[in-house]
C-alpha cells in the first residue's frame, strides 16, 4: 500500500475481522465494467470497475438473513435489503399440493397462475419484468437483494471522492441489468432519506405527508443512539478490546508512530477518564496488564471507529410473507421489517424505537418512491410464494422456471454519483485502480 493512512485504516478493519470466524465463500465473477449514475436524463457512463470497488463477498452461500444480521459483516457486505423467508399459506392451502404455470398468451400481468388441485387462481399484477429476476433471486445462494454503501475508508483516504454523494452499489446477480435492480437501488436510500428529510439524488424535500414521520425518526434515532452509547457500547468496546490485542503485533513502526501522535492529541485527563470507563465494562485484566499504556490507548483509538457504524436494513427476519386464494385470484400479503443496526457483542444491536417506528409506518415509504416501494414488496411477497412452491416440489419448480421469459434489460449501476461530472468520476476510478491494483 502506498499511503500510511491507508495502512492504518486497514489495521482498523483487521480488528473487525479478528472478531469473526474465518469463513470461505463460493466466489462469483466480478464484473470488469459497470455503469455510473450521474443524474436523471444523463447518459450513463460505462467505466472499468476496480476489484476494490466490487470485492467478493466473504458471506458463505446460503447464509440466512438471521445469521447475517448477527454478524458484523452486515455493515460491510449486506446492508440494505435482504429476503429469504418461505411464504406462509393460509389454512385453506396449508395441506394442498400447489404448482405454478406461466401462459404467454395472456396479457402481461396476468400470465402467472397458481394451481390448487384442479382449481386455478391468477397471480395478478406480476409482469414479465418481475417474474424471471425474482425466480432467479430465489434460486440464488444469497439472501442479499441490494446494498448501497459509501466507499471503504481505506479507499477514500488515498482517493477522495468527487462528491459526498458517491456510493457503490452491489446487487444480487439476479437483479443486475433489470428494472427491479434499479428500483432496489433506489429503495435502499429511502429509510435514510426519511431520517434526513431529503431525497438522495437531488436533495429536494420529501412529500409533506412524510414530514411528521421524518421528524419522529430523527428524534427516535437520537434517543436510541444515546441509549446505545450509554448502555450497549461500553461492553461492546470491552469485547472488541479483548479480541483485538493481536493486531498490535502486525503494526509497522510508521503506523505506531502515527497512532502515538493521535494518542498525544488527547489530554492525560481525557485518557484517564476513558480508561476508567473501559475498566468498568469487562476488559480482560490479563490482557490489559500485558499491554503498555501507549498500546492500550492505540487499541482504544482503533476500536472507537466502530462506535459510529450503523446501517438501515429492510429484511424479513421472523416476518414471512403470506399467501391465500380469494375468488379467482391469489392474495399475497405480509410486510417486512425496517431495522437500524449498530455493532454489539455477541451479536449486533437493533435500535428498538427507531426500528419499530419505521416498521409500523412501512406503507408511508411508498410516498417517497412508489415504483421502488412496489418493487420491493413484489420481491418480498412473490419470492416467498416461489420458495414455498420450490420446497414442495423441486422438479415442478424447475419445469416452471423453463417457461419464464427473460426479463428486458435496463441500466443498473455500479457507482452512483448524482450531479457529478463524468471526467471526475473517471479520474476517481482511475485513482482507485492505481492505488489498489486488481
Amino acid at each position: 500500500m502506498n499511503s500510511l493512512l491507508k495502512r492504518v485504516l486497514a489495521v482498523n478493519l483487521a480488528v473487525l475481522f479478528l472478531l469473526l470466524p474465518l469463513l470461505t465463500a463460493a466466489q462469483n465473477p466480478i464484473p470488469r465494467t459497470g455503469k455510473v449514475f450521474m443524474g436523471y436524463g444523463v447518459e450513463p457512463e460505462l467505466v472499468p470497475i476496480p476489484n476494490k470497488l466490487r470485492p467478493r463477498s466473504t458471506i458463505p452461500p446460503r447464509t440466512s438473513v438471521q445469521q447475517i444480521l448477527k454478524s458484523h459483516r452486515v455493515f460491510r457486505e449486506a446492508g440494505g435489503i435482504m429476503f429469504d423467508q418461505v411464504g406462509s399459506p393460509c389454512n385453506a392451502l396449508s395441506n394442498a399440493q400447489l404448482r405454478l404455470s406461466y401462459d404467454h398468451q395472456q396479457p402481461d400481468g396476468r400470465r402467472l397462475t397458481l394451481h390448487v388441485g384442479n382449481r386455478s387462481y391468477s397471480v395478478a399484477g406480476m409482469r414479465d419484468s418481475d417474474l424471471e429476476p425474482i425466480a432467479r433471486f430465489v434460486e440464488s445462494e444469497s439472501a442479499i437483494v441490494a446494498n448501497v454503501q459509501y466507499p471503504d475508508p481505506t479507499i477514500t483516504q488515498s482517493c477522495p471522492v468527487p462528491s459526498r454523494k458517491l456510493q457503490v452499489v452491489r446487487l444480487n446477480p439476479a437483479l443486475e441489468d433489470t428494472q427491479l435492480g434499479w428500483l432496489m437501488t433506489r429503495m435502499d436510500f429511502i429509510p435514510w432519506s426519511i431520517s434526513t428529510g431529503s431525497r438522495w439524488d437531488d436533495d429536494t424535500a420529501l412529500p409533506n405527508e412524510v414530514s411528521a414521520l421524518s421528524t419522529s425518526l430523527k428524534e427516535s434515532l437520537g434517543n436510541d443512539r444515546a441509549n446505545y452509547r450509554q448502555n450497549i457500547w461500553p461492553s461492546t468496546r470491552a469485547a472488541l478490546f479483548n479480541a483485538a490485542a493481536p493486531v498490535l503485533n502486525t503494526m509497522t513502526s510508521e503506523e505506531r508512530k502515527h497512532y502515538r501522535y493521535l494518542v498525544n492529541l488527547r489530554t492525560p485527563q481525557a485518557w484517564e477518564s476513558e480508561e476508567a470507563e473501559v475498566l468498568n465494562s469487562g476488559v480482560d485484566m490479563t490482557i490489559w496488564r500485558k499491554l503498555s499504556v501507549e498500546e492500550r490507548r492505540i487499541l482504544l483509538l482503533m476500536i472507537e471507529s466502530f462506535r459510529y457504524d450503523s446501517i438501515s436494513n429492510i429484511n424479513d427476519d421472523k416476518a414471512p410473507p403470506t399467501f391465500c386464494t380469494q375468488a379467482s385470484s391469489v392474495r399475497l400479503g405480509g410486510s417486512p421489517n425496517i431495522q437500524f443496526i449498530v455493532p454489539a457483542r455477541p451479536q449486533n444491536f437493533v435500535l428498538p424505537t427507531s426500528s419499530s417506528l419505521m416498521t409500523q409506518n412501512l406503507p408511508k415509504l411508498r410516498l417517497v418512491d412508489p415504483e421502488a416501494y412496489d418493487g420491493m414488496v413484489r420481491i418480498y411477497r412473490l419470492g416467498g410464494l416461489f420458495r414455498y412452491i420450490k420446497n414442495q416440489s423441486s422438479d415442478q419448480w424447475k419445469e416452471f422456471l423453463k417457461t419464464l421469459p427473460q426479463a428486458e434489460e435496463r441500466d443498473t449501476y455500479a457507482i452512483l454519483c448524482p450531479s457529478c461530472k463524468a471526467e471526475k468520476v473517471r479520474e476517481w476510478v482511475a485513482c482507485v485502480e492505481k492505488n489498489f491494483p486488481s
